[in-house]
């Protein structure tokens, strides 16, 4: 039986920055030799998202009913799983005004499609919680929750200057991420199979846009498959088009552009190629690694901290940038392809990313224009109704 004070010492012991957000109720918490409590535990690959479990601890030790306590939960699982898909979970202490005037109105209002009363029990439990971070010393600050629900509108024309640097800041270049990311992850070990692996990662998702689970689902990139499109080939220098199975099961193709079918080339025939046929990007055995997506996190992370740490891009947003950043890039890039190759992006982006609504595709194309000042486009857009993505959606 585990005392109170134990408790936290463990939670605290194992705080990681998590990915995935899910709730585990623990019962038989031992207060005292007669009383015990129930709460509820945010876990990822079992280890406690620290801050939200001392909060739901918090409650039940002061006395809170489980109903309570269980609508205090429900109500950081979404915050936390939204903050995930946006800014990063441990970015949850750096909020401002407008990042939670953006998650109330864009995720909470626009996506989820939350009633007044829903969204105000929403910002009533987010409010307690920074609150209880701030009394216990998580935080020195707290952003402001008292949000005008009445007139808020994600037009077109609304999309802040602010908004759009931050995604130009947080897009790679080819010339960054040839010249900067990729000769990061050859640090990552002695070995030429890790480091070839590590190189592959990044370039399926930065020119494949394939997300971290697609990367190392078993379904996809089955080495004896890509060999035989490789030899199908009617030059060394021809693309491949590649079967992927994404989110929501659903099949797509992606091509593969030479640059990118000389690394899997070079990786089959070479380190890959002494293993047994699987996965592509598998463990040093050639077996599966296994249903977690953690390895494609890992590398990027670990360019990420080279990058910071050797080099102080602090002009790039790297400390907010994470794997999944690669797809965001492809997206856009795609955006460009389309463009000057003569196809229409709002055909082409959604066939290879896997979107199914262009609201989605939108800020993809959006970026775009500003970023190369397709003047025409940005008139266009501006006097299209069309709204700007949900919150939760930007640049999936």
């Amino acid at each position: 039986m585990l005392t109170a004070s134990q408790l936290f010492c463990i939670v605290i012991k194992k705080h990681y920055v998590i990915i995935m957000i899910t709730v585990q109720k623990v019962t038989g918490i031992e207060l005292t030799p007669s009383l015990h409590i129930s709460s509820y535990f945010f876990w990822h690959r079992k280890k406690p998202l620290l801050a939200p479990t001392l909060f739901a601890l918090s409650e039940s030790m002061r006395g809170a009913s489980e109903n309570t306590v269980r609508s205090y939960k429900d109500r950081l699982r979404t915050f936390f799983t939204a903050l995930e898909d946006w800014k990063g979970v441990d970015q949850w202490n750096a909020l401002t005004d407008r990042d939670i005037s953006a998650y109330v109105h864009s995720y909470l209002i626009q996506e989820k499609g939350l009633k007044r009363k829903s969204v105000e029990n929403h910002t009533a439990a987010l409010n307690r919680f920074y609150r209880f971070s701030r009394s216990i010393g998580l935080i020195e600050n707290i952003p402001n929750f008292e949000i005008n629900l009445s007139n808020f509108d994600f037009k077109t024309s609304t999309l802040s200057a602010d908004s759009i640097a931050k995604l130009r800041e947080t897009h790679i270049s080819e010339d960054d991420f040839q010249n900067t990311v990729l000769p990061a992850s050859q640090l990552i070990s002695k070995s030429t199979f890790t480091r070839q692996r590590a190189e592959l990662v990044l370039m399926l998702g930065y020119y494949a846009g394939l997300r971290a689970r697609e990367i190392i689902d078993p379904r996809n990139l089955d080495t004896t498959v890509l060999e035989a499109k490789l030899n199908a080939r009617s030059t060394l220098n021809a693309a491949i088009e590649i079967e992927i199975i994404g989110k929501g099961e659903k099949l797509r193709t992606v091509p593969c552009p030479p640059r990118l079918v000389s690394s899997i080339s070079k990786f089959i025939n070479g380190e890959r190629g002494k293993l047994p046929p699987g996965p592509l990007i598998c463990k040093k055995n050639g077996s599966w690694l296994g249903s977690s997506d953690q390895l494609p996190s890992d590398v990027f992370a670990f360019c990420r901290s080279k990058i910071l740490s050797t080099e102080g891009r602090s002009d790039i947003a790297w400390g907010r940038s994470r794997f999944h950043t690669l797809r965001k890039c492809y997206a856009t890039n795609l955006v460009s392809w389309s463009y000057e190759n003569g196809f229409d992006p709002w055909v082409i982006v959604p066939e290879y990313m896997g979107h199914t609504d262009k609201q989605t595709t939108f800020i993809y194309v959006f970026f775009d224009a500003v970023m190369n000042q397709r003047n025409n486009i940005l008139k266009k857009l501006a006097g299209n109704d069309r709204k700007l993505p949900p919150f939760n959606n930007q640049y999936k």
